[in-house]
């Protein structure tokens, strides 16, 4: 982590464009359980990593980063999970509560959070939560046919009532999609299936959550995100709803291209931040947002292989 901080804080400093410039970063840790009797964490090498491990190792990151960074920028840093197979490793642990993993993920936050305040670095560093909140993963919510845990709601309850404890507060970024309506981990049927509320009510409308929703684009896609996530926008605009950024997944390094880039995993050409931002910003309905960010996805085991033809 300590590499990965300072390694960041330079690329971050060379591309800084103007003094405060603020810089999205997410580190991904992996979706809730719990281990031996502690909430954690499985990462993507399928090993858990329990929350204070995930506090300590991301005070880590920020540590190098400070030292390293120049003046010019700023960062928000999300210390996010996900919706996909929580309080599950190979079957369902009936001992580990979805609501108990949300109350102990935003006591984490705020660890992390006390921690960058009694260094000082609150003056350049804002930390969230963080969600890859998916529709076709965990339920909404239970009922006949679904499993009573887990459910996405529960969770995310859990991070809602006890963030309402804490002052100053941490948003929680939602950086999933607007998938509804499809079959996801538990059941293929109503009431688990998202719906449409369900994305704002994960995004917004619980409290506490800010949207900054994935645009992956390829030829499978057809735009579909991009106009999923409009829609939720354009019928929600009435609870001053209002998107925080727009997260990509690409495999190169840094810098990004201005163009289409590669997605080692699925093998495909997507957007870019830079496009994805353009499209943004053209539909005259999104208005103007409180924040401009843009942040990407790069999975640890991508191997830098270039823009491969995008």
């Amino acid at each position: 982590m300590s590499s990965l901080g300072a390694n960041d804080a330079s690329w971050y400093s060379n591309d800084c464009a103007y003094s405060g410039q603020d810089f999205l970063t997410v580190l991904n840790w992996g979706r809730p359980g719990l281990n031996n009797g502690v909430y954690s964490v499985l990462d993507h090498n399928s090993v858990y990593q329990s929350y204070t491990l995930v506090v300590g190792y991301t005070e880590q990151y920020i540590q190098a980063w400070y030292n390293n960074v120049l003046s010019c920028p700023m960062m928000t840093l999300m210390v996010g999970t996900s919706n996909s197979y929580e309080c599950y490793n190979g079957t369902y642990n009936p001992s580990c509560s979805v609501y108990t993993a949300g109350v102990d993920w935003d006591n984490a936050i705020h660890s992390v959070m006390n921690w960058v305040a009694s260094h000082h670095y609150d003056t350049r560093i804002t930390i969230w939560g963080g969600d890859d909140l998916e529709g076709e993963w965990d339920q909404w919510t239970g009922g006949s046919g679904c499993p009573a845990e887990p459910t996405t709601l529960d969770f995310l309850n859990g991070v809602a009532n006890q963030e309402a404890t804490y002052s100053p507060h941490a948003l929680l970024g939602d950086y999933g999609d607007a998938s509804t309506g499809i079959g996801n981990n538990q059941c293929n049927f109503s009431p688990g299936v998202w719906t449409e509320n369900d994305v704002y009510q994960a995004s917004w409308g619980i409290g506490w959550d800010v949207p900054i929703p994935e645009l992956y684009q390829n030829a499978s896609y057809q735009g579909y995100q991009f106009n999923a996530w409009s829609q939720v926008f354009k019928d929600y605009q009435g609870q001053k709803y209002e998107f925080y950024g727009v997260m990509t997944e690409c495999s190169e390094v840094d810098p990004l291209p201005s163009g289409q880039c590669y997605n080692q995993r699925n093998e495909t050409c997507e957007w870019s931040p830079t496009i994805a931002m353009t499209n943004v910003n053209a539909k005259q309905e999104f208005g103007t947002w409180p924040y401009q960010d843009v942040t990407n996805i790069r999975w640890q085991d991508d191997s830098p292989s270039g823009n491969n033809g995008c």
